[in-house]
């Protein structure tokens, strides 16, 4: 796998008001956002609009207006389907994770790297065997995903977001079902390409956020009420803008 070493200063999403609504019910309300090279931690509790925004940056769900920008370039986030400029060097591991049965996790991923345009040469599969070493999955993934635990679904997922060499990733829930051990493997992975990629990352583990994430973003009833650096104590942040019935995580 060739790594690269520099940052790629050029690299930046940003999000410009930004807003979805389902009927009445506003999702997203006028999202400023702006994401360079790194990690960023996304907070909220269920409702906030975490995989409303990732699945409308994903091209999967179109936004109700706003605008989104990429290396500078207007994406039309409004129409589902449409060609984003990012989708070459992409990475997106959704919350609901589906699989096909049949599928062997081998063949799994090498279907979604011809999905991706990925040949699969020598250094993809030298890429594949390192992260599949580095899950734990080694003595799985070439048995039938109808067999596979939660986790071990969630870990050919997280696999398959880092194929090739992603300038954009986005994780919802991606240490659901992880050990800590995996746990561990998963922060790894992402320190190595954190300087070479734009990561946004929804989770509800306070100390991953700590550990991991240059800067937090807090979101509620899908307006962002915060994005700064992190630090040393993000549950304090996190509490400052919910109480403790409202410490739940999800959508």
């Amino acid at each position: 796998m060739r790594t690269v070493q520099k940052e790629r200063a050029d690299m930046q999403l940003r999000l410009r008001n930004l807003y979805k609504n389902y009927g009445d019910k506003k999702v997203l309300c006028s999202v400023d956002l702006t994401l360079d090279p790194g990690i960023h931690a996304l907070l909220g509790p269920n409702g906030a609009g975490k995989s409303t925004m990732m699945n409308i940056l994903a091209g999967i769900l179109p936004a109700g207006g706003g605008e989104v920008f990429w290396d500078g370039r207007p994406c039309d986030v409004t129409r589902k389907g449409r060609e984003l400029p990012y989708l070459a060097h992409f990475g997106f591991l959704p919350q609901k994770f589906g699989s096909y049965e049949a599928f062997s996790g081998m063949d799994f991923l090498k279907y979604f790297a011809a999905l991706k345009g990925l040949a699969f040469d020598s250094a993809l599969r030298e890429q594949i065997g390192r992260y599949v070493d580095m899950l734990e999955l080694s003595g799985d993934i070439r048995r039938k995903m109808s067999a596979y635990s939660g986790g071990m679904r969630q870990r050919v997922g997280i696999i398959q977001a880092f194929l090739g060499e992603p300038r954009l990733l986005l994780l919802d829930e991606p240490t659901a079902g992880l050990d800590p051990k995996q746990r561990r493997c998963f922060k790894r992975m992402l320190e190595e390409i954190k300087g070479t990629c734009v990561i946004l990352l929804s989770t509800h583990i306070l100390s991953d956020v700590q550990e991991i994430a240059d800067t937090t973003v807090i979101l509620k009833e899908g307006r962002v009420m915060s994005h700064q650096e992190t630090g040393a104590d993000p549950e304090a942040l996190y509490m400052k803008y919910f109480s403790d019935s409202e410490t739940g995580d999800g959508a």
